[in-house]
């Protein structure tokens, strides 16, 4: 029989969600924390896993990378009733294979054809995930065509408070081209002072790296 593995520290929800699961004809074992995770998953082996990403004390994505790390194989699925939340780490995760980003506000019967879909082979996003992940990569395509990739590592070291010693210092590049570049972003902005660009950015809803 298909096994799932639920990890989620909400007992009542996770007791939910079991029952759900197993009402529908899966074998579930459920976790509470992450404390025994890796040696549940070397234990076991399971057809798919469903991962809470917000459990306290512990990495959502450190969690994730050793599922897959531990079991490569295991069709993974995030479980959140914060969807949002993972919008700016997409990437990241379609990168380590997880096939399903499943709200818990989810009615029963979408919730169980997800699990099976994930389980057939697809992908499973909410409509709100597509649209937020379209409109964050239309961002981040508007800011690059604004600034250079200098430009746009030292408006995040500006709004990180660095002087321009710091941001030479870290960017690997002399203080004079710091703010050459400085100069520039001002004059991209229409701004005279360090104390806008802030403002700017939130205004103007640009992406920065981290």
């Amino acid at each position: 029989m298909t096994s799932i593995l639920i990890i989620d520290d909400h007992q009542t929800v996770a007791a939910g969600t079991e029952r759900i699961l197993k009402e529908a004809g899966f074998v579930v074992l459920t976790l509470f924390s992450t404390s025994r995770l890796q040696e549940t998953l070397q234990q076991g082996c399971f057809d798919a896993i469903l991962l809470d990403w917000n459990i306290p004390g512990t990495n959502g994505m450190a969690t994730l990378r050793t599922i897959v790390e531990v079991s490569p194989e295991a069709k993974i699925i995030i479980y959140t009733g914060f969807e949002e939340e993972l919008i700016p780490v997409y990437d990241e995760l379609v990168g380590l294979d997880v096939l399903g980003i499943i709200s818990k506000s989810s009615g029963v019967n979408t919730f169980v054809s997800s699990i099976y879909s994930v389980l057939g082979g697809y992908a499973v996003l909410s409509q709100m995930i597509l649209q937020e992940v379209r409109q964050r990569r239309l961002q981040i395509k508007k800011t690059e065509q604004q600034f250079d990739k200098r430009e746009r590592e030292i408006i995040r070291n500006i709004l990180d408070g660095k002087t321009n010693y710091q941001i030479g210092d870290s960017l690997h590049v002399s203080q004079r081209t710091v703010e050459v570049n400085i100069h520039k972003i001002f004059q991209k902005f229409n701004i005279h002072s360090r104390e806008e660009v802030g403002q700017k950015v939130k205004e103007l809803e640009l992406i920065l790296p981290e």
